[in-house]
């Protein structure tokens, strides 16, 4: 009964260290045999949730950031009643959209599902000219692949063809850390 409320409360949690101390202190409150109620789990987790999600280090710099996002995809997905073609309606778009701004030496910040946000690390200095050529000829690159994409999804089963647009802009974004990924920096952009 306990383990079963104590991940009801908890299945917000994905990372394995706050599993690790919830579970160290249940330990703890069985091997001296503490009487303890759901009260007391609510507040071991809250105790282990209070922890800032997101810190920011002092690193800033520049970089060009960029985003590819589908129109209206609810839209169209809600005529298909197929979970595995909703799956590889979605999947076509991001893969493909990665696969492009990869190669133009972008890292992927964040996939959506129905949009991906990445960044140039090359134009972290701007004398770099040929790393903000590769920010527009990836745009370039993913416009020219709408054909190519919409094709491919009507081999796969008539599937409706999507409709994206892409933003880039530059400027000065703040790096910082999650709790929940604590080996991935986040960039985030400020005003």
């Amino acid at each position: 009964m306990l383990v079963v409320m104590c991940c009801s409360f908890s299945t917000n949690i994905t990372n394995s260290n706050w599993k690790r101390e919830i579970r160290r202190k249940i330990s703890y409150l069985d091997k001296y045999k503490s009487n303890y109620s759901v009260g007391t789990i609510v507040i071991l987790v809250v105790e282990v949730l209070d922890k800032e999600e997101i810190s920011f280090s002092s690193k800033s710099q520049s970089y060009c950031v960029s985003f590819v996002s589908m129109v209206d995809s609810v839209g169209f997905t809600f005529q298909i009643k197929d979970a595995e073609k909703i799956r590889k309606y979605y999947s076509i778009f991001i893969n493909t959209m990665a696969a492009i701004a990869r190669n133009f030496g972008a890292k992927i910040i964040k996939n959506t599902g129905t949009s991906l946000v990445y960044f140039f690390p090359k134009t972290s200095s701007t004398d770099n000219r040929s790393a903000f050529i590769d920010v527009i000829e990836c745009g370039i690159t993913m416009i020219a692949a709408s054909n190519t994409i919409n094709e491919k999804l009507r081999e796969e089963g008539g599937l409706p063809s999507l409709y994206y647009r892409i933003s880039a802009d530059y400027g000065s974004v703040e790096v910082a850390r999650s709790i929940t990924s604590p080996d991935t920096e986040d960039l985030l952009v400020l005003p």
